[in-house]
């Protein structure tokens, strides 16, 4: 509702949010003082079966590239969020036989868009436009009841080496 908890210095505040409906969401933290924040999730199976529990961490707005594996069999989103103004990324998708898939996606602004990329091998998320920010649901079905992750998408390492060249003369 738009509304603002206070968490006064040196405690701990939780925010239920049970009550919202199924889909893909993000949580805006702004703070005058340096704060930690997370969000959990739990996927439950019925009666005393197993159950998964996954914490998220707040996530980097993505600069440059951003990427995870994905495993194998997963049911697996992309979850988006652009904040202080709309933003657009490419996405790629890369299958178990090594071919990719490019997208580009719109975010509007202040908002959450997923996208569906079960059957991927890896996801990578490039930045195009405003300040967005990515993580990937991941779920598996077991026999023991559901195995549940969410990966913050942070910037990938990028290196390089540089490789002196001389020219020979002859």
């Amino acid at each position: 509702d738009n509304g603002v908890l206070r968490v006064p210095g040196g405690t701990v505040r939780e925010l239920d949010l049970a009550s919202l409906p199924a889909g893909g969401y993000a949580v805006q933290v702004r703070s005058d003082r340096p704060v930690l924040a997370a969000v959990s999730t739990e996927r439950r199976s019925a009666g005393n079966a197993q159950s998964d529990l996954a914490w998220t961490p707040s996530t980097a707005a993505i600069a440059t590239l951003a990427g995870t594996p994905i495993p194998v069999g997963a049911k697996a989103n992309l979850m988006l969020t652009a904040s202080d103004g709309p933003g657009s990324v490419r996405v790629v998708t890369v299958g178990a036989d090594g071919t990719t898939s490019v997208r580009t996606v719109d975010i509007a602004a202040d908002s959450a868009t997923v996208l569906d990329v079960s059957g991927a091998s890896a996801v990578w998320v490039r930045h195009g436009t405003g300040t967005v920010r990515a993580a990937a649901s991941l779920e598996i079905d077991d026999r023991d009841g559901p195995l549940y992750s969410v990966v913050a998408l942070n910037a990938a390492a990028m290196t390089t080496t540089d490789v002196p060249v001389r020219e020979i003369r002859r």
